[in-house]
Parts: structure tokens; sequence; C-alpha cells
């Protein structure tokens, strides 16, 4: 297997582990459960809380995925350390916007159906920034542009973490 192949295949994987891990925080939750929770905290804190804690959850299981996928299709990366903080920042984004299309999807009848469909044209940037610089970490290129790419990355999952907590108060009044 080549570099391009092996880091591919990863991010498929790791996608999917996100859509499987993280997508249920809000879709299995009852209504009971949302007036409970609306005695209790703010919307802000609750989401909030959902998304640090889903983003602990990503960043876990990205490693663990990273661990199991390199013993099994062999070591590629020519810098480990960056390839791992591109993955760990990539995967923090895709877990805040999954958190916050599941509160959105959570409210309708057909969840499952719904939150691919909501999530695609949110992650496609995160994605896209997360692979651009894992091959430059895969590939061993030694400049200053990967950091570039992680600044990007950290203002998208900034800025949809502060649209989470924006919207979120909307929801929360339903």
């Amino acid at each position: 297997m080549d570099r391009p192949t092996w880091n591919s295949m990863y991010w498929l994987i790791l996608i999917f582990t996100t859509l499987q891990g993280i997508s249920k925080s809000f879709i299995g939750t009852g209504r009971g459960s949302y007036l409970y929770y609306y005695q209790l905290v703010k919307p802000d804190s609750f989401i909030l809380g959902k998304m640090i804690s889903n983003a602990i959850l990503m960043m876990i299981l990205s490693l663990c995925c990273l661990i199991a996928y390199t013993l099994l299709m062999g070591n590629y990366m020519q810098m480990p350390g960056r390839y791992i903080i591109t993955i760990l920042l990539t995967s923090t984004g895709i877990s805040i916007v999954y958190t916050l299309i599941s509160a959105i999807a959570g409210k309708t009848d057909n969840a499952t159906l719904l939150m691919p469909i909501l999530s695609l044209p949110v992650i496609i940037p995160l994605i896209l920034v997360g692979i651009k610089a894992s091959k430059k970490a895969m590939d061993g290129i030694e400049t200053n542009s990967i950091y570039t790419d992680w600044a990007v990355l950290l203002v998208l999952d900034i800025a949809v973490m502060w649209l989470g907590v924006v919207l979120f108060k909307y929801l929360w009044k339903d």
C-alpha cells in the first residue's frame, strides 16, 4: 500500500468511527430527559459539556484507531507527531459538528437519516484541510504551511463550537 492510499483509508475509517461513536449523543435522548436537563442547567453549559465530552471521546477513539491501523497496516508516517496533532485537531472538529447536527436531527422523526445529510456540507472543509495537513506530515514535508493548516483547523473548530452554542439555545426552548 502506498502513502496516499494508507492516509485516505485511515480518514474513511475515522469518519465512520465518528459517525457511529458521536452521532448518538442526542438521538437516544427522550423528551423527559430534556425537561429534566432544562431544569438543571443552562443551554450553553449543556451543549458545551456535550461537545467537550464528545471531543475527548473522539480524540481517544482517533488515537486507538491510529494505533490499531498502524499495527495492522504498517507505519507510513514520516512525522508521527505532526500527524497525530492533525488527527486530534480534525477529530475534535468532526466531533463538535456531529454533536451539533445530532442535536438538530434529534428533534426530528428521521434522525438517523438526517445525520449524514446535514453533516456532510459542514464536515467537508474540516476533512479537506485535515487531509491536506496529514499528507504533509505523512510525506515529511518540512514547511511551515502545516502550521497554517493547524490554525485553519483550530479556527474551524472554534467557529463550529460557537455556532453550536448560539443555535442550541433555540433548540433548547422546543
